[in-house]
C-alpha cells in the first residue's frame, strides 16, 4: 500500500497543469485551424493577385510603348510623303521642309529629331533641345534660347561642309558654325539602306545614337523615285528609348521583377537598367552593336525573351538556370506593318510567395492573437485556483518562520479558497498577539517542532537581565489607571526594543521590571556582550525618552539594570494547560539581586564580577565593591558598566582616553581597600576623583562612608567596609 502511495505520488500532477493543458490544447487547435484556412486563402489571393498585376503592368506598358512609337511612325510617313522634301536647301542650307520637321518636334517630345538624306549625300536634320534630361543641350554646348539645332550637309564630294544652325522657338537663327571636317554620309548608315529596300516604314534595332549617347531607334522611310526611277532619298525620325526606359523603371510588379521590350530578333529595345547595361556590354566590346536579351548578364532576360516569344496573352511559368521560378505575361505591339516589339514583364515566385508569407504571417499573427489571448484566460483560470492555494502555501512556509508581516494578494472565485485565506490571515493576527506574550525564538521552535511541547529544561549559560523603575510606586499614585499603563506600555517598548535588536528573549514584564537573558532557546556564542551592549542602549534609550517625557511636564522613569552571567535551567516551566518559557535558578536570582544593589549605590547600571570578566576586553568597567548577595555564599565583586572601549566598531560612544585613565585610578582605590588602608588616607584619594567628576554618585557615596570611618581603618578580611548593610531586606 506504502509503495503504491509512492508511486502515484511522483506522478502527482497539479490541478493548475491539467487545467492549463486542457484549455491550451483547445485553444490551439482553434488558432491552428483558423491559420491553416487563412494560409489556404492567403495562396488563392496571391495568385490571383499576381496574375492582375502581371497583365495590368504588361498592357500598361504595351500602351505606352505604342505611344512612343505610333507617333514616329506617322511623322515618318508623312514626312516622306511631303511634296517639297526633295528640294535641295538654298544658299543658307535651309530646307523647305524645315518648319514640317518643327512641327513634328513640336507636337511629338518622344521624337529626338527628324531628318533627310538624300541620295547625292546631302543632309539635313532638326534635333530637338527640349529633351528632358537636358543631355542634347548639353551635348552640343546650345545657347541660351536655342530650341532646335538645325544640321546641314551641303556640297558634293570635296566641298562637302557641314553646318550647325541653333535656332529659337519661332526658328530664328542664334547662333551658326560650320564644321569641315566631318566623316557622316547618311548613305552609309543602315536605315538608309533598309528603307530603301523595304516598303513602307522601317524599324531598327536598338543603337547608340553617336551624338548623343543615349540607346534609341530610327524609323525610316523612302522617299518615291524621280522620274528616272532613281531613288531620291530617305526620310527618318530618331526616337531615344530613355524616357520609355525610365517610365519601365517606375512601374510597380515586385521587389525582384523585370520589365522589358524586345524586338522579335531578341533585342532589348527598353528596360529600367538599360543605361548600364548598354555601359557594360560596351566595356566588354561590344561597341554600337545591338544588345541581345541573352547578352544582358541577366539569365532572366534571355528566358524571359523566350517565354513571350511562345506565350499568349495569359500568364505562364519559366525558370531560369539558377531554379527560381518565375512568372511571366507578354504583350504585342505592332510599330508597322511586319514590325511588331515584344512587352515581357515576369517576377519571381518567391515575391508573390512573400506577400503570401505576409498572409501567412498575418494569419499566423492571428492565431497567436488568439493563443496570445487564450493562453493567458487559460492561465487564469487554472492560475486563480491553483495560484490563491500557491500563496497560501508560501504565506504558511513564511508563518513556519514567524514572518508574520505582510498579507498576500490572494484573489479568487472559488469560495472555499477565500475562506482559506480569511483564517490564515486570522492565524497570523493570534500569532502575532502569541509572539507578545512569548518569545519569538520559542514560538519559531513550537511552530517547526510541529506544535509539541514538553515541560521541563536544559541546564546552560545564560546571560541575564532585570531592569526596574526607581520610584515607580510614587509614580503610580500621581497617574490615572489608564495613564499608567500607557506610559508603562510606551517605556516597555523601549527596553523590548534594545534587548531584541542585540539578540535577546524578554522573558517577562513584572509590574514596572522587566527580565530578559540571552543564549536560549539558540546559542549565542558572545551572549555576554551582547547583554551588555542592550544595557547600555537601554540606558541611552531611556535618557532620550526621559528627556521627552521632562520636556512634556511629566516625571521621568529613571531605571536601575543589573546584569550576571552564569548557569541556569531554561526550559518550559508549567503545569499540562499553562507553560512558560523561562529561566531559573541561582544565576537568575544573582540578577536580580544586582539590579536591586544600585539601590545601595546609588548606582543604574550594576553587573557581577563575572560578567566583568568576560566583556572587559570589548567594555570599560568600574569596580564598586565586594558584595554578598542570599542568593551566594560569598561576596562576589561588582562593577558599573561604562561603555564600549574606542576602535572595536561597537555600538554606542566610546569612552574617552581622559574618561578611563580615570575609570583605572578608581579601580586602583577601590581595589586597595582590600588591603586595610586608614580611611582618612583613602577619602583623600576619592575626594580627588570626585572634584574631577562632579555629581558622580558613587564617589560621592564612597567619601560619604569613608568620613564616618574617620580615623578607623577598613577592616582587611574583606573589600567591603563596614557601611554594609546587614540584610538585604531594605534592597527590596
Amino acid at each position: 500500500m506504502q509503495s503504491d502511495r509512492k508511486r502515484w505520488g511522483m506522478r502527482r500532477i497539479s490541478l493548475s497543469l491539467n487545467l492549463f493543458t486542457i484549455l491550451v490544447t483547445v485553444t490551439t487547435v482553434v488558432a491552428l485551424t483558423l491559420a491553416a484556412y487563412a494560409h489556404m486563402e492567403a495562396s488563392r489571393a496571391a495568385e490571383k493577385t499576381a496574375s492582375q498585376l502581371l497583365s495590368e503592368v504588361s498592357d500598361k506598358t504595351a500602351g505606352r510603348v505604342a505611344a512612343v512609337l505610333t507617333p514616329a511612325v506617322l511623322v515618318a510617313e508623312l514626312g516622306a510623303a511631303v511634296p517639297t522634301v526633295d528640294q535641295p536647301p538654298g544658299n543658307q542650307g535651309i530646307l523647305p521642309i524645315r518648319r514640317f520637321m518643327m512641327s513634328a518636334l513640336d507636337r511629338a517630345p518622344e521624337i529626338y529629331s527628324t531628318y533627310v538624306g538624300f541620295a547625292d549625300g546631302r543632309f539635313y536634320q532638326m534635333i530637338d533641345l527640349n529633351e528632358p534630361t537636358g543631355r542634347v543641350r548639353a551635348t552640343h554646348d546650345a545657347p541660351e534660347g536655342a530650341r532646335f539645332i538645325e544640321r546641314s550637309i551641303t556640297g558634293l564630294d570635296q566641298n562637302r561642309r557641314q553646318n550647325w544652325a541653333f535656332l529659337d522657338a519661332t526658328g530664328r537663327r542664334i547662333a551658326f558654325r560650320v564644321d569641315e571636317t566631318f566623316s557622316y554620309d547618311p548613305r552609309q548608315r543602315p536605315w538608309y539602306g533598309e528603307a530603301l529596300h523595304r516598303k513602307g516604314v522601317i524599324v531598327t534595332d536598338l543603337y547608340v545614337f553617336s551624338s548623343l549617347r543615349e540607346p534609341g531607334i530610327t524609323m525610316a522611310k523612302a522617299l518615291d523615285p524621280g522620274p528616272d526611277g532613281a531613288p531620291r532619298g530617305v526620310f527618318g525620325v530618331d526616337i531615344t528609348l530613355g524616357g520609355l526606359s525610365r517610365f519601365l523603371g517606375r512601374q510597380s510588379v515586385s521587389a525582384n521583377a523585370r520589365i522589358a521590350v524586345f524586338t522579335p530578333e531578341g533585342t532589348v529595345v527598353a528596360t529600367p537598367d538599360m543605361e548600364r547595361l548598354l555601359e557594360k556590354a560596351q566595356a566588354a566590346g561590344a561597341g554600337m552593336e545591338p544588345l541581345l536579351a541573352d547578352e544582358t548578364g541577366d539569365p532572366v532576360m534571355g528566358e524571359l525573351f523566350r517565354a513571350v516569344t511562345t506565350m499568349g496573352g495569359t500568364v505562364s511559368r519559366f525558370t531560369p538556370p539558377d531554379g527560381t521560378p518565375f512568372l511571366a505575361r507578354a504583350a504585342l505591339v505592332a510599330v508597322s506593318e511586319g514590325r511588331n516589339l515584344y512587352i515581357g514583364v515576369a517576377a519571381p515566385m518567391s515575391d508573390f510567395t512573400a506577400y503570401l508569407d505576409v498572409m501567412r504571417r498575418n494569419s499566423l499573427l492571428f492565431a497567436l492573437a488568439v493563443l496570445i489571448l487564450g493562453i493567458p484566460l487559460s492561465y487564469v483560470i487554472s492560475r486563480r485556483m491553483s495560484r490563491a492555494l500557491a500563496l497560501l502555501a508560501e504565506d504558511a512556509d513564511r508563518i513556519r518562520g514567524l514572518d508574520l508581516e505582510g498579507r498576500p494578494r490572494v484573489r479568487t472565485f472559488v469560495r472555499e479558497i477565500h475562506s482559506l485565506a480569511e483564517a490564515m490571515e486570522a492565524m497570523k493576527g493570534s500569532l502575532r498577539t502569541f509572539g507578545l506574550y512569548v518569545p519569538k525564538t520559542l514560538v519559531r521552535q513550537i511552530i517547526a517542532g510541529r506544535g509539541a511541547i514538553t515541560l521541563g529544561g536544559e541546564r546552560r549559560e545564560l546571560s541575564v537581565l532585570f531592569s526596574d523603575v526607581r520610584d515607580y510606586t510614587s509614580l503610580a499614585d500621581t497617574l490615572a489607571p489608564e495613564d499608567l499603563m500607557r506610559l508603562t506600555s510606551t517605556y516597555f517598548e523601549q527596553v523590548t526594543a534594545a534587548v531584541v535588536d542585540h539578540g535577546g528573549v524578554v522573558d517577562k514584564f513584572i509590574g514596572d521590571g522587566s527580565m530578559a537573558f540571552w543564549n536560549a532557546p539558540q546559542d549565542q556564542p558572545d551572549h555576554p556582550l551582547y547583554a551588555c551592549l542592550a544595557a547600555l542602549e537601554i540606558q541611552d534609550r531611556i535618557a532620550r525618552f526621559n528627556r521627552v517625557l521632562v520636556a512634556k511636564g511629566e516625571r521621568p522613569m529613571p531605571t536601575r539594570i543589573g546584569l550576571h552571567v552564569g548557569e541556569a535551567v531554561v526550559g518550559n516551566l508549567g503545569s499540562s494547560d499553562r507553560v512558560s518559557y523561562s529561566a531559573v535558578g541561582a544565576t537568575v536570582n544573582a540578577a536580580a539581586r544586582m539590579e536591586r544593589v544600585n539601590k545601595l549605590y546609588g548606582t543604574s547600571l550594576m553587573i557581577s564580577g563575572t560578567m566583568a570578566e568576560r566583556v572587559s576586553s570589548h567594555l570599560v568597567v568600574r569596580l564598586v565593591d565586594r558584595f554578598c548577595p542570599m542568593a551566594l555564599n560569598t561576596p562576589v565583586p561588582l562593577y558599573l558598566l561604562e561603555g564600549p572601549r574606542p576602535g572595536l566598531g561597537l555600538p554606542g560612544v566610546a569612552l574617552s582616553e581622559a574618561d578611563r585613565a580615570w575609570v583605572a585610578r578608581w579601580n586602583a582605590v577601590v581595589e586597595g581597600l582590600a588591603e586595610g588602608p586608614p580611611a582618612r588616607a583613602v577619602l583623600e584619594k576619592v575626594t580627588i576623583l570626585e572634584r574631577e567628576r562632579p555629581g558622580d554618585v558613587l564617589a560621592r557615596y564612597y567619601a560619604t562612608q569613608l568620613a564616618i570611618l574617620g580615623e578607623r581603618t577598613v577592616p582587611r578580611d574583606k573589600a567591603v567596609p563596614d557601611w554594609v548593610v546587614e540584610s538585604e531586606t531594605d534592597l527590596s
